[in-house]
């Protein structure tokens, strides 16, 4: 039975990504669209962006901005005057349409001391969540990482972050080789001395085309990572800190509205060079990506060109199995109607197995199911 269409769960409703494809310097297990890059024409980036959303405008026009979220590369090395300028944009747009202002604007940050400068500019130019990529707290780890700080600056960001920002989350990267139960506890006690609301823990992966890969670095065995992650869940629990996705952790209310967006199948907006977006426009929904080479999307910016390198409609079939993929990563119930696609007794197998579990309307993944996603979405989808 060909699934039917599946909307936006809050229709009306949509968010942004802004991508700034720079940083100082590439990390070796990183395979994102980034590079690095000394001379960088700010004011024509900023035109750049503005392009990209006049070209766009039509999509998000009578929607409800939710959420801001400046990723990248490293987008703390951006101006925070720039910041300002596309915060005030769309700020404007909500209140256009009797919003209030944009509810969650996320920047990510790297613990760099130049970074940390800028940290009180940043929420003056209107950024009210800080995420902070400090990926370890032990020297070692962040050499071996290829991370420019060090443990005192990791500190030192944290604490101001804590102080400036209401809300804050931080990345750290579990699974190093040779990694043991014992360093990953030293780890995980030390960075809840400085956990406010939210943190992010992700396993490290070697993937193609990174130094890591062409090195032969190997990742740590599918037993030692599960150990980690179940120990790691059972700490944070202690200390009141919820798993809400595979690799998101929050106290109660302070999960990210923009990732449960992404996650739960909403729409959202990708802006600069690389960034995806998914619309949903005259009832059909579309797959969108701007070049990603910053040299050609910023001369097709200048020039008034067509920045995307995708644009496609997505089928019933292909969205549902989208949306699939990215809400079962979470703890909350998948949406009705794809539930009622899916083959009941598939899905009773898995509850039985203790990889899914019932709600009032539809239903979840289990703390067991995340941990072994893959399986459970191969067993569904084939």
């Amino acid at each position: 039975m060909e699934p039917m269409l599946i909307k936006p769960p809050n229709n009306g409703e949509i968010a942004i990504y802004i991508h700034w494809a720079f940083c100082l310097k590439k990390c070796p297990y990183c395979d994102f669209n980034s590079y690095v890059s000394n001379n960088i024409a700010y004011k024509a980036w900023l035109a750049g962006y503005f392009a990209s959303i006049e070209s766009q405008k039509k999509y998000f026009a009578n929607k409800k901005i939710t959420s801001i979220f400046f990723g990248g590369g490293t987008p703390s090395l951006m101006p925070p005057e720039m910041i300002f300028q596309l915060i005030d944009y769309f700020n404007k747009h909500n209140r256009s349409l009797g919003f209030g202002d944009v509810a969650e604007i996320t920047l990510e940050s790297n613990p760099s001391t130049f970074e940390i400068s800028k940290f009180k500019d940043f929420k003056a130019a209107g950024v009210n969540r800080l995420s902070t990529g400090i990926q370890s707290f032990n020297n070692d780890s962040l050499k071996f990482l290829g991370r420019n700080h060090n443990a005192v600056e990791a500190i030192a960001a944290l604490e101001e972050s804590n102080k400036i920002f209401d809300r804050t989350s931080f990345d750290l990267i579990i699974g190093l080789p040779n990694q043991t139960l014992a360093d990953w506890q030293a780890e995980l006690d030390f960075a809840l001395k400085f956990f406010k609301e939210h943190i992010s823990i992700y396993q490290l992966t070697i993937e193609p085309n990174t130094p890591f890969f062409r090195q032969g670095v190997v990742e740590a065995n599918e037993d030692i990572g599960e150990e980690l992650f179940l120990h790691t869940l059972e700490t944070l629990e202690k200390n009141g800190i919820m798993q809400y996705e595979i690799s998101n952790f929050a106290i109660a209310e302070a999960e990210s509205i923009h990732n449960l967006n992404y996650w739960q199948g909403g729409e959202y907006i990708g802006i600069g060079a690389g960034a995806h977006g998914r619309v949903f426009f005259e009832n059909k929904w579309f797959a969108t990506m701007e070049h990603k080479n910053p040299k050609i999307w910023l001369e097709k910016s200048q020039n008034n060109a067509n920045l995307f390198a995708e644009f496609e409609e997505i089928d019933n079939g292909s969205r549902f199995e989208e949306v699939i993929l990215t809400s079962l990563r979470t703890n909350r119930p998948i949406n009705p109607l794809i539930d009622n696609f899916l083959d009941k007794n598939k899905v009773q197998t898995l509850i039985l197995e203790g990889f899914l579990e019932k709600t009032a309307f539809s239903i979840k993944t289990t703390t067991k199911g995340r941990l072994c996603l893959n399986y459970v979405i191969n067993f569904l989808l084939t």
